[in-house]
């Protein structure tokens, strides 16, 4: 595996951000989620939010060592956004690094003892493996189920 370093995303890797989170949505939603809801949640991203989490420091891209950006995870008020990775790098600890990053990142900056997390449904083993608890299943303002998890760090 080529080695991937973890740095702060940049307003000019917007677009690739969005493209990785729709590939990811793409490739994983179907097990978990019926077209309807797929093509809600694959639309339900705000590019303004990306640059607000870049402007405060709170979104973060992983990169090849050629400088492609591959996934990005992030973390806005208490709670963790956007791990997503892009499908072709996928099983390769690339989520799992990103994961710590931003857990080691928003407990430094926060000196939260715990940060939560939306959780698609089809996500859910990703997170129990890295020590997320379940909290509740929720309902989306689309109708759509998700999962609400936290972490003690």
């Amino acid at each position: 595996m080529e080695p991937v370093t973890v740095d702060a995303a940049r307003p000019d890797d917007v677009p690739r951000l969005l493209e990785i989170r729709h590939a990811a949505f793409a490739r994983h939603a179907p097990a978990a989620y019926s077209p309807a809801e797929v093509a809600t949640l694959l639309a339900d991203v705000s590019a303004d939010e990306l640059h607000d989490m870049i402007a405060h420091r709170q979104l973060f891209t992983a990169r090849t060592a050629g400088g492609t950006v591959i996934g990005l995870a992030g973390w806005r008020g208490g709670n963790l956004r956007h791990v997503y990775v892009d499908p072709a790098h996928t099983r390769r600890g690339v989520a799992t690094q990103l994961l710590r990053h931003v857990e080691a990142d928003f407990r430094a900056r926060t000196g939260a003892a715990e940060i939560r997390a939306g959780v698609a449904l089809h996500a859910e083993p990703f997170y129990r493996a890295r020590g997320y608890q379940l909290i509740r299943r929720a309902q989306a303002w689309d109708g759509s189920s998700y999962l609400e998890m936290t972490r003690a760090l």
